[in-house]
Parts: C-alpha cells; sequence; structure tokens
C-alpha cells in the first residue's frame, strides 16, 4: 500500500491532510511553503527556524493575508458556486415532480 509523500506522483501529497494543506498555502500565496517530499519538508522547516524576519513577518500579518483570501471570501465563493447549484436543483425538482412518491 503507498502512503506518504507525493506516493503515486501526487506532488501534494497522497494523504487528505497533504492535499488540503497545499491547497490552503496555495489560496493565501504561500506555494514557498508546500513541501513535495519529507526531505524538502525538513529543508523548509529548517530554512524557517533560521529566518527570524520571515517568521516575523508570517506571524505579524498572516490574519490580514488569510482575510483578503479566498478562504475568507464568502460571497465570492457564493457568487462562483451558484450557477453550478441551480442545475442540480432543478434536476431533483424535475425527478421528486416525476415520482411524487419517492
Amino acid at each position: 500500500m503507498r502512503s506518504g509523500w507525493g506516493a503515486g506522483g501526487d506532488a501534494a501529497g497522497q494523504r487528505y491532510v497533504e492535499r488540503i494543506s497545499a491547497s490552503k498555502l496555495t489560496a493565501l500565496g504561500l506555494t514557498d511553503l508546500i513541501a513535495t517530499s519529507r526531505e524538502e519538508y525538513l529543508e523548509k522547516a529548517l530554512a524557517l527556524a533560521q529566518n527570524p524576519t520571515r517568521r516575523r513577518e508570517l506571524r505579524n500579518n498572516l490574519r490580514s493575508i488569510m482575510a483578503r483570501s479566498p478562504l475568507c471570501d464568502g460571497t465570492g465563493w457564493r457568487r462562483r458556486w451558484k450557477p453550478h447549484t441551480r442545475p442540480c436543483g432543478n434536476a431533483i425538482s424535475q425527478r421528486l415532480m416525476a415520482n411524487p412518491e419517492s
């Protein structure tokens, strides 16, 4: 069974936590923090540990970065997804009207 960093050639990883972390870092514009292997993770962690200026910037700005990101844009999300939900709702309504007993 394959598991772990980049198994199967997936750059973001096979595990949900790896993929969701990469997705969130991408939405925040912090793709330089995404690691695709255990070795790369250790390199990035060490580089960040040795860079107090970068850590301070992240600590001081992460809330505002997050607030301006697509992750916190509920209105934009709703606007992008609404066209996709309408066909689903129509299909469900048609099915219910065709089979009122179900």
